[in-house]
């Protein structure tokens, strides 16, 4: 119970601080919580809704954050080039895997609430749910990776530097 329970909570905090380019979306009347009191849960969806729309990303990427540091990092036009490439050639996969990660997500909460699911469907739910993160991960790594070796040793230098300003 207690490895079920960690994964539900990792699952949430993934969510929570990954919310991927999906965030930039408005999202759909399903995706926000029902309004269970009437017109006071009314008006709260309504607030929720105008919280979100025109919302941006609730995050930086690793390319985003390359970028943001041109002139910083003395980045030539060719480089400028290759980590625009390699950044948009992952995003679309980083795109796909947050989402197929939000639905194991709400598919194995909605297994763990129904009391008439045994705990093996839980636990094969879950173990799917890590399975996507972890290719997730691979994949957003394998991003970095590609674009740290489009760096000179000295700019990778200067770029810790720079992150550890932040």
């Amino acid at each position: 119970m207690k490895k079920l329970f960690a994964s539900l909570a990792a699952s949430v905090l993934v969510i929570a601080t990954s919310a991927l380019p999906a965030a930039a979306q408005t999202p759909t009347s399903e995706s926000l919580p029902q309004a269970p009191f009437g017109a006071q849960g009314t008006k709260l969806r309504k607030h929720l809704e105008s919280l979100q729309e025109g919302a941006t990303r609730a995050y930086e990427s690793y390319g985003d954050a390359m970028l943001s540091h041109i002139d910083e990092l003395s980045l030539s036009n060719e480089q400028i080039g290759q980590i625009k490439r390699i950044h948009q050639g992952n995003q679309q996969e980083i795109k796909e895997l947050g989402k197929r990660l939000r639905e194991s997500q709400r598919s194995l909460y909605k297994l763990y609430l129904n009391p008439a699911n045994d705990e093996d469907a839980i636990r094969a739910a879950a173990s799917d749910h890590v399975a996507t993160f972890d290719t997730l991960v691979d994949t957003a790594l394998r991003a970095r990776a590609e674009i740290n070796a489009v760096l000179t040793p000295e700019q990778f230098k200067r770029l810790q530097a720079l992150m550890d300003e932040r």
